[in-house]
């Protein structure tokens, strides 16, 4: 219970959006509220645009929907600091705009966080979908925390839309990194919460639909995440570099200098298995 006798729930959803596109919006609001855990709160982190998404929330008429609205453009990192200050579960999890959960997901994932007391960071397999919601292959990830830190150096090994984490954890850890050039905010997390001592997993099952259409940030970004990804491992993992590792930066960085459409073929072709 809060001080002011409200119960509080048990999981926050925190979904940052700007410009929505209302069909997928509404599909992935759906697929929040249809979670067989009931015992949540959705928090929709909208940045004003041309295109709002108030007309599109109110269509579900649920109290556990709480839209807050930002009067100016600001980063994904910023709107999910935002959603954590607001957050009252003790468990919150990552959710896109454009992304779909499974009914499962939330039960799933609190149950194991529930069990395993000592695990901060607890994340899945994905699914990834276009932009018309077909399948178009998987993406496994390390599972045990052993292997994810081991990972840690090399990429990211954690799908920041199916994490569900300890809302203290991230919160202890500083939040996330709102600096200007900063678009892989999840990996600078996991990496600062790795020197912590922070514990992660991953389920190996899959939780989430990924949606990766031509329009998308997580497209349209590649060099910029690439670049921030090399920026990272300089700062936090350059004594933990095995000759793979310098190997694998090498090639990165002279990825940054090929076509985007080429960078964005070959991660198709290297990190989805076939669907």
């Amino acid at each position: 219970m809060s001080a002011h006798g409200v119960r509080e729930p048990r999981v926050s959803v925190l979904m940052p959006i700007w410009r929505a596109d209302p069909l997928v919006l509404r599909v992935a609001i759906r697929s929040i509220v249809e979670q067989t855990l009931r015992d949540f709160e959705l928090l929709i982190l909208e940045d004003v645009s041309e295109i709002a998404a108030r007309a599109t929330v109110e269509e579900f008429d649920d109290e556990r929907i709480r839209h807050l609205v930002h009067p100016e453009k600001s980063s994904m990192a910023a709107a999910r600091n935002r959603g954590l200050a607001l957050a009252r579960g003790a468990f919150v999890a990552m959710h896109d705009g454009d992304d779909v959960s499974y009914a499962s997901r939330l039960e799933r994932q609190v149950d194991f966080l529930q069990a395993n007391p000592d695990v901060d960071i607890v994340g899945s397999a994905i699914r990834v979908i276009d932009g018309n919601g077909r399948p178009a292959g998987m993406r496994g990830y390390p599972t045990t925390h052993e292997a994810i830190l081991a990972a840690l150096p090399r990429f990211n090994p954690i799908a920041h839309p199916s994490v569900m984490a300890r809302k203290t954890s991230i919160v202890e850890a500083g939040g996330y990194d709102e600096s200007a050039t900063r678009v892989c905010e999840d990996y600078e997390l996991w990496s600062r919460l790795a020197h912590r001592g922070g514990r992660f997993c991953n389920l190996s099952e899959a939780l989430l639909d990924y949606r990766l259409h031509a329009n998308a940030s997580k497209r349209t970004r590649l060099r910029a995440t690439l670049a921030d990804t090399l920026a990272i491992k300089d700062r936090y993992w350059s004594d933990a570099r095995s000759i793979g590792d310098r190997v694998r930066i090498a090639i990165e960085r002279g990825l940054l200098r090929m076509p985007s459409g080429f960078v964005y073929w070959l991660f198709r072709k290297t990190h989805l298995q076939s669907w």
